[in-house]
């Protein structure tokens, strides 16, 4: 009897060591494969819309790191579909939209993307009043968070959506109507600011010199 029950006990114990290896294993297992599956039909989705994954090797669906979208016929109606394929796989951490036609409309949707350190919006309709939407860009990540509105419509005004940008690092108004009065708006942004590309802009000297003295380590490209 004694032996008996040292034998049960003995059972129970294996198939509580054997459980405590075969449940964490076959947890892991699934979301892996829905993982994969998430970052296939993102994949499959940026190709539909013309666009490609950066970086992303050959039979390679276990990660979306860069999504590049520049100069195809991408839209603000294109934007929730694609950031709902995107969302699951926790990804990207770059997101191309130069030369397409996405307006501040569609600049709401991208809110999902908390990873995202990279946007380029250059030579898009975006004038300015949608970047407030996404003033947590750059929050979760440890990357420098860069920002591109070069060659777009935006003017003076449209930098007051980017006073709440606490952790933008790198900013492009290169080729925009920008003028010292629209840089004023910067000065109130977060300690992180370190580049400001303002080539082929209206800015003067007095107008850097002006934000230089609100971020003295601040870098400005001319």
């Amino acid at each position: 009897m004694v032996e008996a029950n040292s034998q049960r006990g003995s059972r129970r114990s294996i198939l509580f060591l054997l459980a405590l290896i075969i449940v964490p294993c076959a947890i892991f297992a699934g979301f892996f494969v829905r993982h994969r599956l998430a970052c296939r039909e993102a994949i499959d989705e940026v190709r539909r819309l013309g666009g490609k994954c950066v970086g992303l090797k050959s039979g390679e669906e276990t990660m979306v790191g860069e999504v590049d979208l520049s100069g195809t016929a991408v839209t603000d109606k294109d934007l929730p579909r694609l950031v709902s394929r995107l969302v699951p796989t926790n990804g990207p951490t770059s997101l191309k939209l130069s030369r397409t036609a996405i307006t501040d409309a569609g600049l709401e949707d991208l809110k999902p993307l908390t990873h995202l350190v990279r946007l380029d919006l250059s030579e898009t309709r975006v004038t300015g009043p949608g970047l407030a939407s996404l003033w947590r860009f750059g929050f979760q990540c440890d990357e420098s968070a860069d920002l591109s509105l070069a060659g777009t419509p935006i003017q003076d005004d449209s930098l007051a959506h980017l006073q709440n940008w606490q952790w933008l690092q790198h900013l492009d108004l290169s080729n925009t109507k920008i003028t010292d009065r629209g840089l004023a708006f910067l000065e109130a942004m977060g300690p992180m600011l370190s580049l400001v590309d303002i080539g082929g802009t209206e800015v003067t000297d007095q107008g850097v010199k002006r934000l230089k003295s609100a971020h003295p380590g601040l870098s400005i490209n001319r």
